[in-house]
């Protein structure tokens, strides 16, 4: 006896851009929360690339993010621009820079650790809502297949 078998193909539509969209507003939200965004060039420096063949987001951004993420620890002066930047963003006088970013090549920044893991906070506040997305993505597209 043939046993009849239903057989359907799924196309799983990712609005990429809402989710990354989520992340990013989101990192922006915990860089401001963590008073880690003076200037505001590092949060603008976020951007996304979807790969929906091997189906990855990546969210990515300016160099200096590693240091907001896990802080730059001591061995090297970050650049003096940056610093003077950073200076007249907070109201300190250029002639500062030089000798703070002297203080962080010899002894690292930031020491309050409440101001890093800004990637990994903002991560565990946003998978909720990303899964919830995801979810009612994936039932539009599972919807859409079947009628």
């Amino acid at each position: 006896m043939l046993k009849q078998t239903f057989v359907f193909t799924m196309m799983l539509n990712i609005n990429a851009d809402k989710i990354a969209q989520e992340v990013i507003s989101g990192l922006k939200a915990t860089m401001s929360l963590k008073d880690r965004n003076a200037t505001g060039r590092t949060s603008a420096s976020l951007f996304s690339e979807f790969d929906a063949g091997n189906m990855v987001l990546r969210i990515m951004g300016a160099e200096q993010w590693q240091y907001v993420e896990k802080g730059r620890a001591p061995g090297k002066q970050p650049p003096l621009n940056r610093i003077m930047e950073w200076c007249v963003a907070r109201g300190i006088p250029k002639e500062a820079a030089f000798p703070i970013a002297r203080k962080i090549g010899q002894f690292g920044a930031p020491k309050d650790k409440n101001k890093l893991n800004v990637i990994a906070d903002t991560m565990k506040a946003v998978e909720p809502d990303i899964l919830r997305e995801l979810d009612k993505q994936a039932e539009a597209s599972f919807e859409a297949t079947i009628g």
